[in-house]
């Protein structure tokens, strides 16, 4: 299992397989590349497949430096470069790694082929649209401190226990769940206490205009919603949600596939379903070379 090196950091990736178009792997906040093992081994056995852990996950926890969204497109493409790879992958990624995505897309879209968002969110009630850059600092600000919020009292373990065991509603899933929490709950405190607070934020000054901006190929797993109270809930029939809307709006031609009585980390509970529509999302879009 390799590592890249940067200035101020030792970073894991899983890279394993061949074939073209790569696909890279990117796991939620305060999770691990491990969550993606269900789909590892089965595209690469026709894609090269690349999952890091990270910065201050994983593998790569032990990492200093600022962490958040913009750090993590950074890290993700220098991770690109250290493994040598030049060709346009597809990204997938899992509930804070969506907006990773976005913002890779943002910093590089030579680099992207297509986006696969697997259970985004968007943590605002309702899009927001045209702001003014006042506005919208001050709604950025303001969810920053609401996310900073949800910390105070319990702390963050007691914060971490009622946010993961809320992403998952069937008891059969109990082994994946224990082992979701306790990685979060190894993490340094510091980490979630950074981390969360900053993509509050980020959603707000960015999500809508990146979004607005997507060109290629999109497929978004939906399967639970935030409610008022910030906690997850399974995604109802006819219900949607802001991430949803904004979707819809700004990328029209995004396949949207809801899913429901399932939890927030699809990827581990209907691994199959999630393995073979992304798998028939590469070939109607012809992502994959002739070569």
């Amino acid at each position: 299992m390799p590592f890249y090196d940067l200035d101020d950091a030792h970073l894991f990736y899983e890279d394993t397989g061949s074939g073209s178009p790569p696909i890279v792997f990117v796991h939620g906040a305060l999770c691990q590349h491990d969550d993606w093992r269900h789909q590892i081994p089965p595209f690469a056995r026709r894609h090269r497949v690349l999952a890091p852990d990270l910065r201050a996950h994983g593998r790569s926890r032990e990492q200093p430096g600022q962490i958040g969204v913009e750090r993590f497109s950074i890290d993700v493409r220098a991770m690109l470069d250290a493994a040598g790879v030049v060709e346009p992958a597809v990204l997938v990624g899992h509930s804070m790694g969506c907006r990773v995505l976005l913002q890779i897309w943002r910093d590089a879209p030579e680099r992207v082929a297509a986006l696969v968002f697997v259970d985004g969110a968007y943590l605002v009630p309702t899009p927001l649209g045209d702001l003014d850059d006042d506005a919208r600092r001050s709604r950025a600000d303001d969810a920053r401190r609401r996310a900073l919020e949800l910390f105070i009292g319990g702390g963050p373990a007691a914060r971490l226990q009622v946010g993961f065991t809320g992403m998952f509603f069937d008891e059969r899933f109990a082994a994946e769940r224990d082992r979701v929490l306790d990685h979060a709950l190894s993490l340094p405190s510091e980490v979630p206490r950074e981390l969360m607070p900053g993509f509050a934020a980020w959603d707000v000054m960015n999500l809508e205009s990146v979004l607005a901006t997507v060109t290629v190929p999109a497929l978004a797993f939906a399967s639970t919603k935030m409610d008022g109270a910030s906690e997850r809930r399974p995604l109802g029939p006819n219900e949607s949600t802001a991430w949803l809307q904004a979707l819809s709006q700004h990328v029209p031609g995004a396949e949207i596939v809801r899913l429901h009585g399932t939890g927030h980390f699809v990827m581990l509970e209907q691994p199959a379903l999630v393995n073979e529509r992304i798998a028939r999302f590469i070939d109607d879009h012809r992502l994959v070379s002739a070569g």
